[in-house]
């Protein structure tokens, strides 16, 4: 999907180079950069750069970015629904773990204020 230039810059985008560090070590001018970086959102459907920094760390291990995209989201809402409906109101969450286990099953851990621990496998 993507070519060997832009799957180069992505990697050193994921490492959080800038626009100007990414181009000295390839030989290209910032705006070349940013023209690549803003062809690599358009051919993947994503706006943000955080986004492709875990696009490149999903696709590198195998992960379907976009399927673990729609469970973290989906999990994200269920956990803070579960919170309210248990304690009757919103509460903040302290710590938020994702795992990703032998079955290729994706585990979310998250502890908040009122509760002690709340589990989620997907």
């Amino acid at each position: 999907m993507l070519t060997n230039r832009e799957n180069e810059v992505l990697s050193y985008c994921a490492v959080g180079l800038s626009a100007k560090e990414i181009g000295d070590k390839l030989y290209r001018s910032p705006d070349t950069v940013r023209k690549t970086i803003s062809n690599i959102k358009q051919k993947t459907g994503l706006q943000k750069n955080t986004e492709l920094v875990a696009y490149f760390f999903c696709s590198r291990s195998g992960i379907d970015f976009y399927e673990f995209k729609r469970k973290i989201v989906s999990s994200c809402l269920l956990i803070l629904f579960m919170i309210t409906e248990i304690h009757g109101g919103y509460s903040q969450i302290n710590c938020m773990r994702i795992r990703r286990n032998r079955r290729n099953s994706i585990r979310i851990e998250a502890r908040c204020s009122y509760a002690k621990h709340a589990n989620i496998t997907l």
